[in-house]
């Protein structure tokens, strides 16, 4: 629902029916479950799939982690997680290590033809949202680190 008021979907994604429930976006939800029942994947694939899916989006996070001593100073300093920086980036690094150990092992467990293909998926849907990121019709509202 907040991605069709921010403008990342369609607006019409968003209609709701009686009960409130955003029907369009549930039913994608559905259809897309669907896909690795339809293609004959076994538990095993699609939990790598899921994982390595998970990687990719946690590699993206623990960017946004290194940077946020940078673009917040001043809330980092007045959080009540505040520690050294240098503690903050071993921390975040051994955790990025993980992560990657992940990703490479979840990579490894697919098919060949299943890894490329999910991470063209990947990479595909990165590049839309970053273009789409840069539309005027998306307006991302964060209160998080307002007072």
């Amino acid at each position: 629902m907040e991605s069709c008021k921010d403008g990342w979907l369609p607006k019409s994604f968003g209609k709701e029916n009686k009960r409130g429930v955003a029907w369009k976006i549930m039913t994608l939800n559905y259809l897309l479950g669907l896909v690795p029942l339809l293609l004959g994947f076994n538990v095993n694939t699609i939990t790598n799939n899921i994982m390595l899916l998970n990687s990719c989006m946690y590699l993206m996070c623990y960017y946004a982690y290194f940077q946020m001593p940078k673009k917040y100073p001043d809330a980092w300093k007045r959080s009540r997680w505040h520690v050294a920086d240098h503690v903050y980036y071993l921390v975040c690094a051994v955790g990025l290590v993980g992560q990657c150990a992940i990703l490479v092992n979840s990579a490894f467990a697919l098919t060949p033809v299943i890894a490329i293909v999910s991470i063209a998926a990947i990479v595909i849907c990165c590049v839309l949202g970053i273009l789409r990121s840069r539309s005027p019709e998306v307006t991302v509202s964060t209160t998080i680190w307002e007072d």
